[in-house]
């Protein structure tokens, strides 16, 4: 046997056993098997749901992977398919947990609105360090105006060639004051 078929059925047995671990552990909370994050240990009812739904995942994708050592693919295409398979089982996992909890804590009726202070927010303070800063802008192109190009380049392709242009005033005026 190949070192390559070797290894890929160790990883796909791996996770053969990490996903039949993973099943059987679903019904109790623990730190060691299944699926470990926040929504998991806040309830019980996302631990089993969460890991179940992890388990079953990972037994179908290690046969998946068991497969195709059997049959002999590239290991760029084994390890192309088992970072999306992982990240795909992992994704289900926290979507089948968040989803879960929230729906449990939807479940809940909300506490009654304690009397008290209405919350007021200043943004003043935020708004006037916005419009320093586009003062300061303004003043910085107003003093190197004479020193702008005309026409300015705006936009750059994905090998840093410019292939965007707009005149001095909309590049360095126009847009800055739009956003």
């Amino acid at each position: 046997m190949e070192f390559q078929t070797a290894f890929d059925l160790f990883i796909g047995l791996t996770l053969l056993v990490a996903g039949i671990l993973t099943l059987a552990f679903r019904n109790r909370q623990n730190s060691f098997i299944g699926v470990r994050i926040g929504y998991t240990y806040m309830s019980e009812e996302a631990w089993r749901k969460a890991n179940t739904a992890g388990g079953l995942f990972f037994v179908g994708f290690s046969l998946v992977l068991v497969i195709m050592a059997l049959t002999g693919v590239s290991i760029q295409a084994f390890l192309l398919a088992l970072i999306v398979g992982v990240l795909a089982g992992v994704g289900v996992s926290v979507a089948v947990a968040k989803r879960t909890y929230e729906l449990e804590e939807l479940s809940r009726e909300a506490p009654e609105k304690p009397p008290g202070k209405k919350i007021e927010v200043n943004i003043r303070p935020y708004l006037l360090l916005q419009l320093v800063a586009l003062g300061a802008y303004l003043l910085l192109v107003a003093l190197n105006w004479s020193a702008l190009p005309e026409p300015m380049t705006v936009h750059f392709d994905a090998s840093g060639n410019p292939n965007g242009f707009m005149s001095k005033a909309w590049g360095a005026v126009g847009i800055p004051l739009m956003v």
